[in-house]
């Protein structure tokens, strides 16, 4: 997400409710995603920071990076089914 885009880290960033002196400070680091994320999750309980996190991404149609996210869950077993599509009932 450090591709410069209309949905990029910058509007993660946003948000999630940080300033622009906040995305100031990031966009100065090598990986300004890494940055802002390691912000969040230090300052956030673990799945809830997940859920939110993944939340915002699918909202934001960056479904590429919440599917890596859903992934590292799988992997621990801890998957939140946020991003698989859902199927819808025709009566």
């Amino acid at each position: 997400m450090n591709v410069e885009s209309e949905r990029d880290w910058r509007l993660l960033a946003s948000r999630l409710g940080y300033s622009a002196d906040d995305v100031r400070h990031w966009a100065t680091q090598p990986d300004p995603c890494l940055s802002l994320l390691d912000e969040w999750f230090a300052t956030h309980r673990t799945r809830e920071a997940t859920y939110g996190l993944l939340k915002l991404l699918v909202e934001m149609d960056r479904t590429d990076a919440a599917a890596i996210v859903d992934k590292a869950l799988d992997a621990v077993g801890q998957s939140l089914l946020v991003v698989r599509p859902r199927r819808q009932c025709v009566a």
